[in-house]
């Protein structure tokens, strides 16, 4: 009996940090799929820029050979979206890397 209440003891103990570990993996996907709504939020934002980089570039050629101003303007513009874009992808890689890790 001594030896059957230890290992029931034993037991439990096992029961609660598997319990635990349970409810850490629930934190865990509750957090990454957090993380990977705020991805589909981010790339929907960026999309929407990159189509107003579109329909800027459309403007800047009709106008192109007025306004010399506005292409340092547009060029400083797209750069930013190159940038903007670098760092899109680079948080996309994480959301993966953290999918496999999770």
């Amino acid at each position: 009996m001594k030896v059957t209440w230890k290992h029931l003891k034993g037991c439990d103990k096992l029961m609660q940090v598997t319990w635990k570990h349970l409810k850490g993996c629930d934190k865990l996907m509750k957090v990454t799929w957090k993380h990977l709504k705020g991805c589909d939020k981010l790339m929907q934002v960026t999309w929407k820029h990159l189509k107003c980089c579109d329909k800027l570039m459309k403007v800047t050629w009709k106008h192109l050979k007025c306004c010399d101003k506005l292409m340092k303007v547009t060029w400083k513009h797209l750069k930013g979206c190159d940038k903007l874009m670098k760092v899109t992808w680079k948080h996309l890689k994480c959301c993966d890397n953290l999918m496999k890790v999770g």
